[in-house]
């Protein structure tokens, strides 16, 4: 179960707010440039349901498995008027599709990066994107990525951030041993923005991710 799972505490939960990465219940910064080893063959995908800042059910299962992901329609909670209400007044799905990666220091220190916003995702897409292309010409390795940021403009909400995964050079999976680390409870995200119309001039910040790391549709 989840709850058994997050009472390890073995990974610092990572999040992306306002352009800054930040780790553990204190928010501390993990600065720009920061150079980590990506467990992109470990990465879970999945779904989470949340009630009241929590999870409550936790679906997510290793990419690397193959498994099906259930439509968003077969978890039930399909009544909106049941859904919990935003502070600007709509309606909150409870199920959040998320990825979720392990990225661990030089040091040895874990951190674990879940995501279900749409820049979260488009970061381990491109991620993914890159692994898949090298990962067969690199047996035995994973990539280094170095914490980045980039912009575009909203029309409603102007300057808004989203997190880049730049890959600077790889290591030996076995150099840093990323297989049990595990999540600290995560208070909930705050819901992603609508899908941006940008800007006149102003160019996407990543392209589509890979649909194995998408959010399935659901079926009418």
């Amino acid at each position: 179960s989840y709850a058994a799972k997050v009472t390890q505490q073995q990974g610092n939960f990572l999040t992306f707010k306002n352009g800054e990465f930040l780790f553990g219940q204190d928010a501390r910064e993990l600065p720009l440039g920061t150079r980590l080893a990506a467990n992109v063959g470990g990465l879970m995908i999945g779904w989470r349901r949340w009630h009241d800042a929590k999870v409550t059910d936790d679906l997510l299962e290793p990419l690397a498995d193959q498994k099906p992901i259930p439509m968003r329609n077969s978890l039930g909670d399909n009544d909106e008027t049941l859904w919990e209400v935003r502070p600007d007044g709509s309606r909150m799905d409870p199920w959040m599709f998320t990825n979720s990666l392990t990225l661990v220091d030089n040091e040895g220190e874990v951190y674990i990066y879940s995501t279900g916003s749409k820049g979260g995702l488009n970061a381990i897409g491109q991620l993914c994107k890159i692994y898949g292309q090298e990962y067969r010409q690199r047996p035995g390795q994973v990539p280094i990525i170095e914490l980045a940021n980039d912009f575009y403009i909203h029309n409603t909400y102007g300057k808004t951030y989203v997190p880049v995964f730049e890959v600077v050079g790889w290591t030996d999976e076995g150099a840093i041993d990323v297989s049990n680390a595990t999540e600290e409870p995560a208070e909930l995200p705050p819901p992603p923005p609508p899908v941006p119309a940008l800007a006149r001039g102003q160019r996407a910040a990543n392209p589509t991710p890979r649909a194995t790391v998408a959010a399935p549709a659901s079926r009418e």
